[in-house]
């Protein structure tokens, strides 16, 4: 499985080490992940020049949108960790948000979407809790179908999720899931 992983760049010096340990762990679980250059300092410095900082963006959001899974350690605040965060959950990634300590970080647990896990942890037993938010980004993970609908229909879905402020597929998913448990015929077979 490909998986992104994401760490803030500033001010993350005392928590290299355990994105390294992070990052090794989910290579140790067989899985392809991309964050080396995340990890190394000089990136920084190529940040500086627009010309690079618009090439490493545009890699990083393509790495984003190939990856299975998305993990974020987000110990320390960080706003270009919390794009990423964002832009995952819109491709519709499943994202595992870990930090450490007993503060868990107000914003992201006020995001209303199932596929996003904050997770607390400690390096002690890390290896069981990636494994098992490894294994519930999994379950939540989407099976993708098109399907025809009428220029009325969409306006009616572009309205609903507007005004909800959810994505249409959201919005249909929570219908089917409302029709499945009324459904007893489906529910007796």
């Amino acid at each position: 499985m490909r998986i992104y992983f994401t760490a803030p760049l500033n001010g993350s010096n005392d928590l290299k080490e355990e994105h390294q340990f992070i990052v090794k762990i989910l290579k140790d679980l067989g899985h392809n992940v991309h964050a080396d250059q995340r990890l190394k300092r000089e990136l920084e410095e190529k940040l500086e020049d627009r010309s690079q900082a618009i090439k490493i963006y545009r890699e990083l959001h393509q790495a984003l949108k190939s990856s299975d899974l998305v993990f974020a350690e987000v110990s320390r605040p960080s706003l270009s960790v919390g794009h990423e965060i964002s832009l995952g959950l819109e491709l519709n990634k499943s994202v595992v948000a870990l930090y450490q300590g007993k503060k868990k970080p107000r914003f992201l647990g006020a995001i209303p979407n199932e596929k996003l896990q904050v997770i607390a942890y400690k390096q002690a037993g890390l290896k069981k809790v990636l494994r098992k938010a490894i294994k519930k980004g999994l379950e939540g993970a989407d099976v993708r179908f098109n399907f025809f609908i009428t220029p009325q229909l969409l306006a009616y879905l572009d309205w609903i999720a507007f005004r909800k402020r959810i994505p249409r597929s959201v919005y249909l998913r929570g219908l089917i899931e409302q029709d499945l448990k009324k459904n007893r015929e489906y529910q007796d077979e």
